[in-house]
């Protein structure tokens, strides 16, 4: 098998609500039905969006949104990290850390969408923004 994610599924809460909050982020949604919305991202990666109890019938597993997931935006620069962290709480998004320096050397700070996905914003001096994959220094 190849190593490789096409598709990054959610379970959402508030379907409406977190596809709201995508948006207003500047994430552009190409198809959203009762049952499902998708982001298309760099890379050919898409974010799709479900329903968390619809999402876990599909699993067969108990439905708990948010939890055991993490996603990390990572940003060009640390003066970039409030900004984005601020954008996602004028969005709809709860902070549940302010921007900080980070043990491993890099500036980051913690929001949760909706649905309470945590979401961790993130500038790494040791990461290159826009290299697929990332540029590990």
């Amino acid at each position: 098998m190849t190593p490789r994610i096409h598709f990054l599924t959610l379970g959402c809460v508030d379907l409406d609500a977190s596809v709201g909050f995508y948006e207003a982020l500047g994430w552009t949604c190409t198809k959203h039905t009762p049952h499902h919305a998708l982001f298309p991202l760099q890379g050919g990666l898409v974010l799709s969006l479900c329903p968390a109890t619809e999402l876990a019938d599909h699993a067969g597993v108990a439905c708990v949104p948010g939890a055991g997931v993490a996603l990390s935006h990572n940003v060009a620069a640390s003066h970039d990290v409030q900004p984005l962290l601020d954008r996602a709480v004028a969005a709809g998004g709860v902070l549940t850390q302010r921007a900080q320096a980070a043990p491993w050397g890099g500036v980051h700070g913690w929001f949760t969408d909706p649905s309470g996905v945590p979401w961790e914003v993130v500038w790494n001096p040791r990461v290159r923004v826009g290299a697929c994959p990332p540029d590990p220094g």
